[in-house]
């Protein structure tokens, strides 16, 4: 007797241990870490896509088949350890880690383990190069770069602009060898471009903070995060510094409040690149979604995961129920192109690497954001 209950009760864990293989490989993961993106916006990241993934497949499927793991803390591998965790989780494929940092960090696991990867809105170049399974819903910061220099030469055609890197930010120093390279091969000569560095503390150099007091630039080009430049702000507001800015998308993909402090007592004009226009005809349905779900507007970055979230839901429903490794790549190269999202339509290309998305230049006026003219 009793060796028959030892074998029924072996019995029951066996089975209860394939019912758990079977959910485990029903699963997919969303991860992030804050290295480099605040607690506070990463969190809007994953409001979003938890949002888009509810729209897609619905509350109760979303709760059965998602699995998130935040890494808290400034270690520069957390996003690695989140992907690690994951796994071994048996999840089926690997979402989310936004910032070029994380995205970077986590592409070399996916690479090696050839798990479906896509993260958020992350631009940097060498994401391409993270193999056939590993894709951005960011475009390549080649296209950023030239966006903001054709956008200033339209604007301040013979004048000279200066460009500020943060020499402290992947993403950043990623854009500096693309800047040098686009100015030397001079395409864009109607402008007259320098890129410099701010120093180990993030603010200016003595002689380039005198250059931009004395008028000899006309305009400044920003490519790091808003949250890098508390220092610098308050640098160059001091030093009464009030010229024309063209910021990159690090600055249109958070809803950051330096932004607003800084920008609120500024006279010269402010333009800031943007793939999300808050009120447009293709964001209409996700506002509404948002503002029904949290009761409060979105953010530039809850639309960067809301549209992630659609992606990964889309995925799910085209699996059929066999949510696998296999089945999530099949699911993936099925179509590459993508309806639906607060942008509209985003496509990935053939081999890995980065979306084809829209990208415009916002304005800021007393009333917002608005496309400029």
């Amino acid at each position: 007797m009793r060796t028959t209950v030892y074998v029924s009760l072996l019995l029951s864990m066996l089975a209860l241990d394939a019912r758990a293989a079977i959910k485990g490989s029903g699963l997919i993961g969303y991860g992030s870490s804050t290295a480099i993106i605040t607690p506070k916006i990463q969190e809007g990241f994953l409001m979003g896509f938890e949002l888009g993934l509810k729209e897609m497949i619905g509350r109760e499927k979303a709760a059965d088949v998602l699995r998130v793991r935040q890494i808290t803390g400034s270690s520069q591998l957390g996003a690695e350890k989140s992907a690690t965790e994951l796994l071994n989780q048996n999840v089926s494929a690997l979402f989310g880690f936004p910032g070029s940092h994380d995205s970077l960090v986590v592409g070399r696991v996916a690479k090696e383990t050839g798990v479906l990867t896509i993260v958020a809105g992350s631009n940097h170049n060498d994401l391409r190069e993270m193999g056939p399974n590993f894709y951005t819903t960011g475009f390549s910061m080649d296209y950023e770069v030239e966006s903001m220099l054709s956008f200033a030469q339209k604007l301040y055609r013979g004048k000279k602009g200066l460009v500020i890197i943060n020499p402290s930010a992947v993403a950043s120093m990623s854009q500096e060898a693309i800047f040098k390279r686009v100015i030397a091969e001079k395409r864009f000569t109607g402008i007259d471009v320098r890129v410099t560095r701010l120093n180990r503390d993030l603010l200016l150099d003595k002689e380039d903070l005198e250059q931009l007091r004395s008028g000899a630039i006309s305009f400044i080009c920003l490519t790091p995060y808003p949250e890098a430049l508390v220092g610098w702000v308050d640098e160059i507001t001091a030093a009464g510094v009030d010229l024309p800015i063209i910021a990159g998308t690090a600055w249109g993909t958070v809803d950051s409040d330096v932004l607003r402090r800084f920008i609120a007592n500024r006279k010269a004009p402010f333009y800031m690149a943007a793939s999300y226009l808050r009120g447009s005809p293709t964001a209409k349905s996700f506002e509404e979604a948002f503002f029904r779900s949290y009761a409060k507007e979105p953010t530039p970055e809850t639309s960067f995961g809301y549209d992630l979230g659609v992606i990964a839901g889309t995925l799910v429903r085209r699996s059929k129920g066999q949510v696998d490794r296999e089945s999530m790549i099949a699911a993936f190269h099925q179509s590459k192109c993508y309806e639906g999202l607060s942008i509209g339509k985003l496509c990935f290309g053939p081999k890995g690497g980065h979306a084809t998305r829209p990208l415009h230049y916002l304005k800021y006026t007393r009333k917002g954001f608005v496309p400029a003219s």
